[in-house]
């Protein structure tokens, strides 16, 4: 009976150090992300630590996998980071412009590929529609936005279109914030919907704005939306026309 108890138990801690191990790598993996997941992952990892010192091994393998999730969750990380890394990018946008633009990649007739200092520079017209030579870049990315002009200055990129999710959340992309955020501050918002750019699946889309843009009426920005939609598929149209003669 005392042998199967501990048998019973060296198969906890088994299960414990293996689930521990699957769990710092599912964290490190996600990062950040963890949030999104209800912060399972963290709740499962803390109950595996506590299968390995219910079940029957040493004090020195306990600590040592108490201890291990760390340097582990640190190394997935870096590894995953590297392996998933893209081109960083950098937009100029002209000064005044405000609204949606649109990015065409892998076209032909787009604009030449640019690097700078080992960044992807896309320079955006005052139509919003940038067609570009550039491939997809698909991976972890780094994104700079500027306002070109006289004084050339970097825009935050936002991650919610309502002010109030934003400041709540803002430290989560944003450990030190240099600036305070308003209602008024202008940035760049991921725009939802790119799937209507259905002249090509290599698009994305952005809108530069402030917060009170969408506190406006959804069936004018709507309205706005169709409208630019319309036009960048005209645009990308004319493009690939002229490139073919």
């Amino acid at each position: 009976m005392t042998e199967k108890i501990f048998k019973k138990r060296n198969g906890i801690f088994i299960t414990g150090a293996i689930m521990t191990v699957f769990w710092s790598v599912i964290i490190g993996i996600f990062n950040i992300g963890v949030v999104y997941l209800l912060g399972i992952p963290v709740f499962a990892l803390l109950l595996d630590i506590i299968l390995v010192w219910v079940g029957k091994s040493s004090i020195r393998e306990k600590i040592l996998l108490t201890f291990l999730p760390l340097p582990l969750i640190a190394l997935t990380f870096f590894l995953f980071f590297e392996i998933t890394k893209a081109d960083s990018e950098t937009f100029l946008i002209p000064q005044d412009f405000r609204g949606e633009f649109v990015i065409f990649y892998n076209e032909p007739c787009g604009q030449q590929t640019v690097f700078e200092n080992g960044r992807r520079i896309y320079q955006l017209p005052k139509s919003g529609v940038l067609i570009t030579k550039f491939k997809e870049n698909e991976g972890h990315l780094e994104r700079k936005f500027y306002l070109t002009g006289d004084d050339q200055a970097v825009i935050p990129e936002f991650h919610w279109q309502n002010f109030d999710s934003e400041t709540q959340n803002r430290h989560l992309f944003h450990s030190t914030p240099s600036t305070k955020l308003t209602k008024d501050s202008v940035g760049v918002f991921r725009t939802y919907g790119a799937d209507t750019y259905r002249l090509s699946t290599n698009s994305f889309s952005y809108t530069v704005s402030n917060f009170r843009y969408f506190e406006k009426d959804e069936k004018e920005r709507f309205l706005e939306r169709q409208q630019f939609t319309e036009k960048a598929g005209e645009l990308l149209k004319e493009c690939r026309q002229n490139h073919q003669k």
